[in-house]
């Protein structure tokens, strides 16, 4: 009897490819599952606040970080702290220092779903309430991964305030994230 080497040869071949391929699908989807999750963070309820120290537009020598928080129920609160230095070390003299602006917003986080761009995110309505009179609202969407806190470019989070800006559009801006903190 004669055996044919590569005919078994070829068979233990292609049954090595089939696992392979199998191996190999299970690790795209192991990666692609475990890509998900990390962009399934969701919840924009907690502290966040900006990142780098900045200079202050208009007051040269004054520099701000600025925190937000976001509640349960559906209001954000801002707080800008100042400090004499770019490291945002030393802080301002508050007798000597108030800033901040008298408006108030809320939020309505809306349905899960995709960003313009195809990332895992929820879309948000931001209401801000002015000194004036008239109230401003958008719609746009909002991306938490990684432990930051990303927006549309309708809004703007920065360490001066927050503010709506309804000529922008609604692509996630990874610029000027916010940076989840830690509860005191």
């Amino acid at each position: 009897m004669q055996v044919n080497y590569s005919a078994v040869y070829i068979k233990v071949r292609a049954k090595e490819l089939r696992t392979m391929k199998l191996l190999i699908s299970i690790i795209f989807l192991l990666h692609i599952t475990s890509c998900t999750s990390q962009n399934s963070e969701s919840s924009i309820v907690g502290i966040w606040k900006t990142q780098p120290c900045v200079e202050h537009s208009e007051l040269s020598g004054l520099w701000l970080k600025a925190t937000y928080q976001f509640t349960a129920e559906g209001s954000i609160t801002f707080l800008s702290n100042g400090f004499t230095d770019a490291d945002c070390v030393t802080p301002i003299n508050p007798d000597h220092y108030i800033y901040g602006y008298a408006y108030s917003a809320t939020y309505t986080t809306l349905t899960s779903g995709f960003t313009p761009e195809g990332l895992n995110g929820k879309g948000i309505e931001i209401e801000i309430a002015g000194w004036t009179s008239e109230n401003i609202r958008a719609t746009g969407y909002f991306t938490i991964n990684n432990e930051q806190l990303c927006f549309s470019n309708v809004f703007t989070f920065n360490s001066e305030g927050y503010s709506i800006n309804t000529e922008e559009n609604d692509n996630i801006n990874f610029e000027t994230c916010l940076v989840k903190t830690k509860p005191l």
